[in-house]
């Protein structure tokens, strides 16, 4: 868990480098330890650790700088492949990380990328 603060921290203060370097940091230290593990309980031991240190804000804001580079670069496609795999798979385990998310921006993300980029348009549930 100390990569993930660690992680979790170069996110807060905003001073990472290149998106690629910083996605790969997220991928390695936060993505990768979920999917090395078949233990439910310590997965959902590490979702609520991650919402307990305010990752879903920050991941969010991650996204959101994601957005801004674009999904026609490498960084940008990559960056948000990894960020959203986060999001799905430890919300799925963790009740703290899934509301984490909910109060963030980034389902209001993921429903207008629906709307855009869907076969049909989503059904606002928020509202």
């Amino acid at each position: 868990m100390v990569r993930m603060n660690n992680t979790i921290s170069i996110l807060k203060e905003g001073s990472f480098g290149d998106m690629l370097s910083i996605t790969g940091k997220v991928a390695k230290d936060i993505l990768e330890p979920l999917m090395e593990i078949d233990d439910r309980k310590l997965q959902q031991k590490y979702g609520d650790h991650l919402s307990e240190i305010g990752a879903p804000h920050h991941l969010t804001k991650l996204l959101l700088r994601l957005m801004d580079v674009g999904m026609e670069t490498r960084d940008g496609w990559v960056g948000m492949y990894v960020v959203r795999s986060v999001f799905w798979n430890y919300s799925f385990v963790s009740l703290k990380m899934a509301r984490g998310l909910g109060r963030s921006e980034a389902l209001m993300i993921m429903l207008n990328d629906l709307d855009t980029c869907g076969t049909s348009s989503s059904q606002n549930e928020v509202t």
